[in-house]
């Protein structure tokens, strides 16, 4: 009797030579481990040490420059190809937004298509207006290093709120449409301004007291061009480390003051997309 029953064990466990026993039964259990990570100081790729700071001797901005300036704008037409809504979702240049609003308001489109009927819908359109800038100059100009322990950020443009009404409008949504509105004509106009813009950027100053470098913090698509090819002539005298001159990257905060020619745009592209209203 003994003999049998050590044979089947014997058995059993010839069968199963990696079964588990009860007492090796595994259990997962999550067991906090303490662990103290190291500090890390934040550090800004910008920054480098230096005796003297870059300064600005000249700072002249190009006259009669060419800029284009895309503006964008959500515009809600309806079964009959009337533009009844058009909300920015992008500020490019100062004094833009109002005068191509109204022109996208008073222009009818072909309506877009669902299922072979007229239907009404929330998408982008985009306009290109080409003028020029005809002068300016940076005015308050401030100059500093860049905080050693904080990465700069792009500041965003402002744009006008929207209307909590324009949800309820009835859409449909872009994925249903066999074809997209499309604009019979579109023309915008821009007059002439004189305007002050707050601009803030990054420049790398290099050891011959040119501008190599420039990283935009806040300052309108529309003129960035502008900024950027005015930068190619301006002067510094450059910073000093170790009593001889070294490159460095300076954080300028100025005004700039424009006077702008007018702008026009002839034509609409849309797009596939709708960023407004917020679902």
């Amino acid at each position: 009797m003994h003999t049998a029953i050590l044979l089947v064990l014997l058995t059993v466990q010839e069968a199963n030579p990696k079964a588990e026993k009860p007492w090796e039964r595994k259990v997962q259990l999550p067991v906090p481990v303490p662990m103290e990570l190291p500090a890390v100081p934040p550090t800004n790729p910008f920054f480098s040490p230096v005796d003297q700071q870059p300064s600005p001797r000249q700072t002249p901005m190009r006259e009669d420059f060419p800029v284009t300036v895309s503006a964008s704008f959500a515009v809600y037409v309806d079964k009959s190809g009337t533009c009844r809504r058009a909300h920015p979702i992008a500020n490019p240049f100062p004094g833009v937004l109002e005068p191509v609003r109204q022109a996208l308001l008073e222009t009818e489109f072909t309506p877009a298509k669902a299922f072979g009927q007229p239907a009404a819908v929330w998408v982008d359109v985009s306009a290109d207006l080409r003028g020029e800038v005809k002068e300016g100059r940076m005015a308050q100009l401030v100059v500093t290093l860049p905080d050693p322990g904080e990465t700069p950020e792009l500041e965003a443009v402002p744009l006008p709120p929207g209307d909590s009404r324009d949800a309820q409008l009835p859409s449909t949504a872009l994925e249903q449409l066999s074809a997209m509105p499309v604009p019979k004509r579109f023309s915008a106009k821009v007059p002439g301004q004189e305007f002050r813009q707050p601009v803030k950027l990054l420049a790398e100053v290099g050891t011959d007291g040119k501008v190599k470098r420039v990283v935009f913090l806040a300052c309108p698509e529309g003129l960035r061009s502008w900024v950027l090819a005015s930068s190619a002539s301006w002067l510094f005298t450059p910073a000093q480390a170790k009593g001889a001159p070294t490159s460095a990257w300076v954080v300028l905060s100025g005004v700039l003051e424009v006077k702008a020619g007018t702008l026009r745009a002839e034509g609409l592209r849309v797009s596939r997309t709708s960023s407004y209203p917020a679902k």
